[in-house]
């Protein structure tokens, strides 16, 4: 009689038959793990939409602060650079600061009175609206420093041209000088005799003075402006020309030089004279003048620097896939 271990249950015809898919041996298998692969599969490719999705969200707002901030150039910066710089110039896409301080230097020349005033308060005006708004362009939260340093700095141009504009009186007077002998040097070539006009006498004097022996010694208009450019290595004559012979197209005098009709006659038919006149008057400006503007120049590269660091976020977000 063969008698069962202690540890051995007794067979039991009756109890359930064991499921078809388990194996107490563990040599069967189980469908969890494929239920398992499949909710995380699902999950995997939600999230995957969802971050495609945002993706293509934050691209759409990096495109759209870009048109915005292009429009508030146009626009909003716009009257700002049309205020300083004059019609269709837009200082945002100059290449060079000399550019900037060029145009300002010509729109002074252009209106010695008004201009200054007009730069410290209408164009500080909207130097202060425009960085007003600068704030309200829909940028995502990568903009936020740069767009402030970005809005300061066109605060700061306008800073440092207002500087600028408190010394420009100063150089009124001077550079009257020059635009009168421009003007009453053409109108003198355009004499054609009779009675000369008090801008023909005034220049006729201011000629007398630079070169007094113009009449005599020079034999046509090339050799006088030759002569003139090399009387410009002079700083002594730079100076005379400036003040003392400049003051006689500022102060007209009430009649012309005795060699006036002479010097008609050998030098009015070309202005290579007036031209070489215009060329002095400048160096001895440069010479005596402090150069104001280099600061307006400099504010203008680093609103340039503030510019790009800008645009600098967007394009490194849009080229990114």
């Amino acid at each position: 009689m063969n008698i069962p271990p202690d540890d051995q249950a007794p067979f039991n015809p009756s109890a359930p038959p064991l499921p078809a898919d388990v194996s107490l041996t563990g040599g069967g298998s189980s469908k969890l793990p494929f239920i398992i692969v499949g909710v995380l599969a699902i999950a995997g490719i939600g999230y995957f939409v969802w971050h495609s999705k945002k993706v293509r969200e934050e691209r759409v707002a990096h495109v759209k602060f870009i048109e915005e901030l292009q429009g508030f150039e146009k626009d909003e910066l716009g009257k700002f650079w049309l205020c300083v710089l004059g019609p269709n110039v837009d200082g945002s896409t100059l290449q060079q600061p000399e550019q900037v301080t060029q145009k300002v230097d010509q729109q002074f020349a252009a209106d010695f009175r008004a201009y200054p005033g007009r730069v410290r308060e209408e164009c500080a005006q909207k130097a202060r609206d425009a960085q007003g708004k600068v704030a309200g362009l829909g940028a995502l939260p990568a903009y936020t420093a740069p767009l402030e340093a970005y809005g300061k700095s066109i605060v700061a141009m306008s800073e440092a041209l207002d500087d600028w504009s408190k010394a420009a009186p100063e150089q009124v007077e001077t550079k009257m000088v020059g635009k009168n002998v421009e003007d009453y040097g053409n109108a003198w070539h355009a004499f054609q005799g009779g009675t000369p006009s008090p801008e023909v006498i005034a220049y006729d004097a201011f000629l007398h003075c630079a070169v007094p022996d113009a009449d005599t010694k020079y034999k046509d208009n090339l050799a006088l402006a030759q002569k003139i450019f090399e009387l410009t290595k002079d700083a002594a004559w730079l100076e005379k020309l400036q003040t003392e012979c400049g003051k006689l197209v500022t102060n007209k005098p009430a009649a012309p030089t005795k060699g006036y009709k002479t010097a008609l006659q050998k030098f009015s038919g070309e202005d290579r004279d007036v031209q070489a006149f215009g060329a002095a008057l400048k160096k001895a400006r440069r010479g005596k003048l402090k150069d104001n503007l280099s600061p307006v120049g400099m504010k203008w590269i680093a609103f340039r620097e503030a510019r790009e660091a800008l645009l600098k976020v967007g394009a490194s977000a849009l080229k990114s896939e």
